[in-house]
């Protein structure tokens, strides 16, 4: 028996069920959207295993219910709900055309960028590992006590991060 979702049917008999099937049992029908509850990514996106990779969910709704999505063409949200897989609320455009879209609707980060991809730390915790360093204390130990890798701690100590300060 080849690989994939059965159900028994009549008289002990098997018989595949079809990606849409395997699809619906990770959706919530609400009144708009249809929200994917299963795997998700941090940013929000549903992922689905389809066609022997893995996809994002709301690429592989397009495909099951709508049409192929031709190469270089987005699938972009009507809805802004990263989480919705509803086809009516799904549409094909360029990468230029789903900036513009993030633009638009205000979905395009604004501000002051930090210099340091780490939320753990900030200034004043960057100038106490190098005061800490100055005065002997291990890398290990730096690196444990401010909840970091030891990587990091080496990289504000040799002010290869963190230049600013």
């Amino acid at each position: 028996m080849p690989i994939g979702v059965y159900a028994r049917g009549p008289r002990g008999t098997y018989k595949r069920r079809s990606p849409a099937w395997k699809f619906f049992k990770h959706v919530r029908k609400t009144k708009g959207c249809w929200i994917w509850v299963a795997d998700k990514l941090f940013t929000g996106y549903g992922q689905f295993w389809f066609k022997e990779k893995m996809q994002l969910a709301h690429r592989v709704s397009y495909q099951l219910f709508v049409a192929s999505i031709p190469d270089g063409l987005c699938v972009l949200h009507k809805c802004d709900n990263p989480s919705c897989v509803s086809p009516d609320h799904l549409f094909l455009g360029t990468q230029k055309e789903n900036l513009q879209d993030m633009t638009v609707k205000g979905r395009k980060a604004w501000g002051v960028r930090t210099l340091s991809h780490n939320p753990k730390l900030d200034d004043q915790k960057v100038i106490r590992i190098r005061y800490l360093h100055s005065k002997g204390y291990l890398q290990n130990k730096l690196a444990r006590d401010f909840g970091v890798s030891k990587n990091i701690v080496w990289r504000i100590v040799q002010r290869k991060t963190w230049k600013h300060l």
